[in-house]
């Protein structure tokens, strides 16, 4: 763990010339593709202009940078996630919390506006396992190895259902009879 006590050594730890660099870098290799904006003078977001340039210019232009915010937009969703603000002098692992804390959460309002989200039941045993179908990708669950055959017909089913409402289908298939049943998410916070 290091502490981190102004923007130059932020951007040193993190392997980044310049605040742009830094922002671009979170955006890029963290799933939810949070934005940062460095707290100056006034706020300056990462593609702002003057953003890609070295700290001591970067503060020549906009004033001592004293903290840094992270936050989402998370898409196909009305949800802004965030921002987490970390105040100068804050720890690595501070920041690695507060971009898995935004991460985690714009996830989660990705699954839950994007997503089917149901349970599949098999009628012959009464087994139901959870299933969660992201554009035709379906995960089935805790159970994949006796997931039941994905026939054209549930497939179509599918992909007339839109994400947070409530559906469900009985479908004959080699496995026998299976119930999709699909749940509303749409009130679920984080």
């Amino acid at each position: 763990m290091t502490t981190l006590h102004n923007l130059a050594e932020l951007l040193d730890h993190l392997g980044a010339d310049t605040p742009f660099h830094l922002g671009r870098s979170l955006y890029k290799y963290t799933d939810c593709g949070p934005w940062t904006v460095f707290v100056c003078n006034s706020d300056v977001y990462y593609e702002d202009t003057g953003a890609d340039c070295p700290p001591q210019t970067f503060e020549n232009l906009f004033g001592t940078c004293t903290a840094i915010r992270i936050g989402s937009i998370v898409e196909g969703s009305d949800v802004e996630v965030g921002p987490q603000t970390l105040t100068f002098s804050f720890t690595s692992d501070d920041l690695d919390n507060a971009v898995q804390s935004v991460n985690d959460e714009a996830t989660f309002y990705w699954k839950r506006d994007n997503c089917l989200h149901g349970t599949w039941r098999n009628e012959a045993t009464g087994e139901e396992h959870f299933f969660l179908d992201t554009w035709g990708d379906i995960e089935w669950g805790d159970d994949n190895e006796h997931a039941p055959l994905v026939t054209d017909a549930m497939r179509d089913w599918l992909d007339e259902q839109s994400p947070g409402e409530y559906a469900e289908q009985a479908f004959d298939t080699d496995a026998g009879r299976i119930t999709l049943a699909l749940y509303d998410t749409s009130n679920l916070i984080f």
